[in-house]
């Protein structure tokens, strides 16, 4: 019998290759997680000894991903909609491998398989271990119960349409990972630094699929090692030196504030604001934004554009091929109508002032689009602040402006509409961003480059004031987003 984990020279030659930690999990993930695959299906192993092999690989995969030895082991292996990397977990995959074994040994037509089903059946009943004739049981009642209560449609699924039509086997399959997924939440409700994250509402993350990790060399193995620890705040931050003993203080080396974490660092640093730190990385991000935006102005001025969107009659057929509507509706847009659009932003060392000729006002927000004919203005206020603070900045920066701004705007004759955009220092985005591109008309393959693109960009300033967070001197010669070649004319 060949035990899984005997090949240990496997570990070893992939650890001493001259490959990245990123590419060596791409093997781990996809290569030597196969190789044990068989053998974790036909051998009733403990599960103990799994989870064992499982920690061996643990440890690979933060030596390999630079992370701290802190970090959750979550991480690691939950969802990417849940902030993970999705790795696969070496416990998750055998018990996903047994109970595939177990649903097709009891439905063999062959009644010496089933026999041995139901021989292993009545050695496990009644176990408190672990074994996959229990747990095939248990997931065939969930899913018994689950189609009897029926299952909530979701996404773009309308009334009276059908799910994919799928297997028993692999609902049972989808069972299993789905209750391992609520199992490493759970670990984290009680983490009130790690699990932090779970308490940002309406935030979208990067993309941290294969493509932009290796292919498409979009974040360097550096940049993502920083992105998992200041998202769970496990940096080597002063305050977490002094809480593991490295360090006497946790107090910043430049403000000198007492509990110097990763926020602290990234938004709230006195002597970074002053510096004028946060101000590069906002403007680097505006520019992003604005960008998208002057594309779609020069379309609305050349008639070369669409706005339609489609009935909400649309729906989802039974065999989960989106049906177009027969009807189209077209959205209300003030673009359709006028030619003569502008667009000012506003950076730290290229100021916009808000055109004096539509209200006069000390106000600067950080983007104004207008059309003279129309009488028309839009206003996009950005935020590049911390991901917790989403909400607040959003009712702080609307309160500003419908103090006095916008119902100026609207005694003076012109349509305002304003929009804030928060995106997060740590790579993350919030709705509003979505919202404000939709507004615009943007189309869904732009939209989603642009999404990776500001949090990409606010990622990569981050790291820069992160590496920068011990040096009073702070003079950036370069752009992470380069400004719009074709400046907008204000005339």
């Amino acid at each position: 019998m060949r035990i899984p984990g005997d090949e240990g020279y496997r570990w070893k030659a992939v650890d001493g290759s001259g490959l990245n930690g990123v590419m060596k999990c791409w093997i781990y993930n996809n290569l030597l997680t196969s190789k044990l695959s068989w053998d974790l299906m036909i051998y009733n192993l403990p599960v103990s000894f799994v989870k064992d092999l499982e920690a061996i690989c643990t440890k690979y995969l933060k030596k390999w991903l630079g992370v701290t030895k802190t970090i959750t082991v979550s991480v690691l292996y939950r969802n990417k909609d849940c902030f993970g990397l999705n790795l696969k977990r070496l416990s998750d995959l055998y018990k996903f491998l047994q109970v595939s074994k177990g649903y097709s040994l009891k439905n063999s037509k062959d009644p010496k398989v089933k026999e041995v089903y139901e021989h292993r059946a009545k050695k496990q009943e009644g176990s408190s271990r672990w074994g996959y004739t229990n747990e095939l049981s248990a997931r065939e009642r969930d899913l018994y119960f689950r189609e009897l209560v029926g299952v909530t449609v979701q996404g773009r699924m309308g009334l009276g349409s059908k799910r994919s039509v799928a297997s028993e086997k692999e609902k049972l399959k989808e069972l299993v990972s789905h209750i391992s997924e609520q199992d490493i939440l759970l670990t984290l409700v009680d983490k009130g630094v790690q699990g932090q994250f779970l308490t940002w509402e309406n935030t979208m993350q990067l993309d941290l699929g294969w493509n932009n990790l290796i292919y498409n060399y979009k974040m360097s193995p550096a940049l993502l090692k920083f992105h998992l620890n200041a998202t769970h705040d496990v940096a080597n931050t002063p305050a977490n030196m002094s809480l593991w003993n490295y360090a006497d203080t946790g107090h910043c080396p430049l403000c000198g504030w007492r509990h110097c974490n990763i926020k602290h660092i990234l938004v709230a640093c006195n002597f970074s604001l002053n510096n004028k730190r946060y101000n590069w990385r906002h403007d680097n991000v505006l520019r992003v934004i604005a960008k998208s935006l002057l594309d779609q102005i020069e379309k609305f001025n050349n008639k070369d554009f669409k706005l339609e969107v489609q009935d909400w009659t649309g729906f989802k057929s039974s065999s989960s091929c989106y049906q177009k509507p027969k009807t189209k509706m077209k959205r209300e847009s003030p673009f359709e109508k006028d030619q003569d659009w502008q667009i000012i932003w506003d950076e730290d060392d290229l100021p916009a002032q808000f055109p004096q000729h539509i209200y006069g006002t000390a106000e600067r927000p950080d983007i104004v689009v207008w059309s003279d004919k129309g009488k028309v203005v839009i206003l996009v206020e950005l935020t590049v602040g911390d991901e917790s603070n989403f909400s607040d900045q959003v009712e702080r920066k609307q309160a500003r402006y419908n103090r006095e701004l916008i119902p100026g705007l609207h005694g003076s004759g012109w349509k305002a509409q304003l929009f804030t955009v928060e995106v997060g220092c740590r790579g993350f985005w919030h709705h509003t961003l979505p919202a404000l591109l939709n507004y615009f008309g943007v189309t869904k393959r732009v939209k989603k480059a642009v999404f990776q693109e500001a949090a990409l960009v606010a990622l990569r300033c981050s790291y820069a004031i992160w590496l920068a967070r011990e040096n009073k001197k702070w003079s950036p010669c370069y752009n992470i987003a380069q400004r719009p070649t074709v400046l907008p004319s204000t005339e």
